[in-house]
Formats: structure tokens, sequence, C-alpha cells
């Protein structure tokens, strides 16, 4: 008996909550605003003080059909998405037309004009006079010898060939490729291995702090 009085007491109050707004829930006001205008319930709602489920009720009470999300993000003919502008802009090295993405986190640059832009002496791990290309003596058997040598495992994080889902990669430690001497080479995951492209003094002074102990 509880429940039945409680649902019917939560019943009246919705009811009594949409009887509020019958007199500017009208189907005119609805069309102009959700159709003409091309606003969203949220908007709608926010206007008169009410609620999306409210301005929901009338528009299915008046027949008027409801907008899918999808159709919602296209906006209209001024732009509208979801009440926010949506302001064109355009590279400012190639002219080329910029997405929204880009637009909202602050990009100037299309993805092109943008490697582009950042690539040598802009990049951000660019170290002057650094020697990126291997010497002939870097082969397949040196870089598995090390592996053998650290037994496949990470030497940092201790993560196992397995997990890593490849073999170990071979790092210098003094970042010098034509360094091939043994004791400057050791074994790193991947992640391990991408994390060393940063604050290199640091990663030199942990590692000769690393052969110390071990």
């Amino acid at each position: 008996m509880k429940k039945r009085t409680f649902s019917k007491l939560h019943k009246q109050r919705i009811s009594q909550a949409h009887l509020k707004y019958h007199n500017i829930l009208t189907k005119k006001f609805l069309i102009k605003e959700y159709i003409i205008n091309n606003k969203t319930m949220q908007q709608i709602a926010k206007e008169i003080k009410s609620d999306n489920s409210t301005v929901k009720y009338y528009l299915i009470k008046h027949n008027i059909p409801i907008r899918t999300q999808g159709e919602q993000q296209k906006g209209n003919k001024n732009g509208l998405t979801h009440g926010k502008t949506v302001k064109i802009s355009f590279c400012i090295d190639c002219n080329k037309k910029l997405s929204k993405h880009a637009y909202y986190c602050g990009y100037t640059r299309c993805k092109k004009c943008n490697y582009e832009f950042y690539s040598g002496k802009r990049h951000w791990l660019y170290i002057k006079n650094l020697i990126r290309k291997y010497p002939k003596n870097w082969t397949l058997f040196l870089k598995e010898s090390i592996r053998v040598r650290d037994n496949h495992v990470c030497q940092i994080c201790g993560k196992t060939a397995k997990k890593n889902g490849r073999a170990m990669d071979v790092h210098h430690i003094d970042y010098v490729k034509n360094n091939l001497n043994p004791e400057n080479l050791i074994s790193l995951c991947i992640s391990c291995h991408m994390s060393t492209g940063g604050n290199r003094d640091i990663y030199i002074e942990y590692f000769r702090i690393l052969k110390e102990i071990l």
C-alpha cells in the first residue's frame, strides 16, 4: 500500500510540474525555438527555468519530432552546436581549414605544417651535434648479446620480454651511438627507453649508480 501511495504522489508531482509550463511550452513556442531557431532542450529548459524532461514531455505531447544526438551536433546554418558558436580558422602556413578539434585546442597550424615546423632544431628532443646514425658494428648479434647478458629483463623496471611484447631495446648509456662498449649498453623495455629521451644528464648519472650497485 505504501509503494502504491508513493507512486501516485510521485505522478501527481510530475503532472503538477508539467502543468506549470502548460502556457509557456506551447506548440507554437516549441516549433519556433526548437525547430526554427534550432535550440536544444537544454537551452530551452534553461531559458524557462525548467528541466529537460519537462521540455521533452511537451515536445512529445505536441508531436514535434525530437532530434537525434547526431542531428543536434550538426547544428544549424548559423553554426550552433550545443549552444556554442564554431569559429572557422585556417593554418597560418598553408591556409588550410583547421578542424574543430584543432581550433578548440588552440592550434594555429594543420597537422602536416605543425610536424614540419617542429622537426629538426625546433624539436623538443633536439640536441646540438648529436650523432643519430649507428656505426656498421651495430649488429643484431651485438644487441642480442646484451639482452642475453641482462637476462632479457628491463634494467629499470624489471619487465620481461614477454610483458614488453617484443625483444628488449638496447640503450646507449652515454647517448653516443659510436660507443659500442658493452659497459655502455643496457637492456630496456619500450616505455623505459622512451623515457630516457629527456633528462639525459639525470639518466646518465642514474645508470652510473646502477652499475656500481650491480
